[in-house]
Parts: structure tokens; C-alpha cells; sequence
């Protein structure tokens, strides 16, 4: 006998021998138990790359168990440049982007347990350094220095 792709759970089956009479000869039971499936990690991130002040959420909502235990997160993160996670554990954290001086990539882990065994996903994130002003300022300061020693010999 062979459980359904999929089962979990206990089967148990009852068998009965009957002679050629049809009285019971014999009756045997047998118990079939799977063992527990690990469950599979999955981990997203609202946005693959952050400006300083945006507000990233990582989920690991999509994250499954075959025998559906329900599951219990734990987020972790590696990187050069550490953040601030609304928390270390539910389906669901956010973290506001740092200032940073260059370009740097902050990879999230995530951890699902389903109380006996564990899967773990990575999710990464490009944290951007602060958009530059550019030069504008300094092309109208350029422009209007001449313009104000202008004037000033004028009025002298």
C-alpha cells in the first residue's frame, strides 16, 4: 500500500482473513506515519534597490510547509552596512534605508521553522548613496560673479 503523493498524516489499515466458510480466521492491523517535511523558505523585498529615507518590506509570506505547520520567521541580515529591521521575526519586516556614502548591497535571511526542521532564503538589497545636487549651483554662482563685478565697477 502506498500513500497519495503528498499525504501526511497516519493511515491506518485493517486487514481480516476469512475462511472458505466466511468465519474470521485472522485480522491484523498496520499503522503508517510519514515524517515531517521540512518547509520551503521564500523571500522578497518590496523594491531590489533603496534611496536614503525609502521604506523596504522583506516577506517571506510566500513561504510553504507540506504537512501545513504553521511556521515562525527569523530575519538575519550580512553586509557591510547594518539597518534597523521593525523586527528580527514575523512573515513580514521593514527597514528604512540608510545614508550611505557609496553604493552597497545588504543581503536579508530568512529562516522559516515549522518547530523540528528549517529552510532558510536570501533577499538582497542595493542601498543608494544620496542623489547628488550636481553642479547647478555652481554654474549660476559662475555666472552671476561676473555680472555682480560688473556692477561693482560701474557704482566705483
Amino acid at each position: 500500500m502506498t500513500p497519495y503523493d503528498g499525504f501526511v498524516g497516519t493511515a491506518v489499515v485493517e486487514y481480516r482473513a476469512v475462511d472458505a466458510a466466511g468465519s474470521p480466521t485472522a485480522t491484523a492491523t498496520a499503522s503508517f506515519e510519514l515524517f515531517n517535511q521540512a518547509p520551503e523558505a521564500a523571500a522578497t523585498a518590496s523594491a531590489v534597490s533603496a534611496e536614503p529615507g525609502e521604506t523596504i518590506t522583506l516577506s517571506a509570506s510566500t513561504s510553504e510547509d507540506a504537512d501545513g505547520d504553521a511556521l515562525t520567521y527569523t530575519w538575519a541580515q550580512s553586509g557591510t552596512t547594518s539597518v534597523s529591521l521593525s523586527s528580527t521575526s514575523g512573515a513580514s519586516v521593514t527597514f528604512t534605508s540608510p545614508e550611505v556614502d557609496e553604493a552597497t548591497t545588504v543581503t536579508f535571511t530568512v529562516t522559516a521553522s515549522d518547530g523540528d526542521l528549517t529552510d532558510t532564503a536570501t533577499v538582497q538589497v542595493r542601498l543608494e548613496p544620496k542623489p547628488s545636487s550636481g553642479a547647478f549651483g555652481w554654474i549660476v554662482a559662475l555666472l552671476v560673479l561676473p555680472l555682480a563685478l560688473l556692477r561693482r565697477r560701474r557704482l566705483a
